[in-house]
């Protein structure tokens, strides 16, 4: 077995036994969103925020509008509250860590041979929160 095919199988296993324990969401209300799919025009993925976060119900609906995401946004209070934006090329998992002010996020997964993206919308609380993986929130 060669050494690429360990390290592959040692990083699926790791995300499969993470997993579970990383998208855990934390006690309390489910968050106001939390959706996920796959946008087929690969085109549309430069519509996502360069800051990873979206904080306005401007931004969000432009966002569902780019990217023909069925249905409309729901509701979500921007001054509790903001949404992570993630994207990437393949079937994806979702880790989320907050530290210091600081979300790390990251959407990873085997690539997939189809042209297109796996994106990854979700809620956060604002509460002490300044970044998403070290870059800062966005104005309003």
């Amino acid at each position: 077995m060669s050494l690429s095919r360990i390290a592959f199988l040692f990083v699926a296993a790791l995300a499969t036994l993470t997993a579970g324990q990383a998208t855990a969401q934390p006690k309390g209300p489910p968050p106001t969103l939390d959706k996920a799919g796959w946008i087929d025009d690969p085109k549309l993925q430069r519509f996502a925020p360069p800051a990873m976060a979206v904080v306005s119900e401007k931004a969000l609906k432009d966002l569902y509008k780019a990217w023909k995401i069925a249905g409309e946004p729901p509701a979500i209070d921007f001054n509790r509250e903001f949404v992570i934006v993630m994207t990437a090329k393949g079937d994806a998992v979702f880790f989320v860590a907050a530290m210091k002010g600081n979300v790390q996020v990251e959407l990873t997964g085997p690539p997939k041979d189809k042209p297109g993206f796996a994106y990854h919308l979700a809620t956060h609380p604002r509460d002490g929160i300044k970044s998403v993986n070290n870059k800062p929130l966005p104005k309003s």
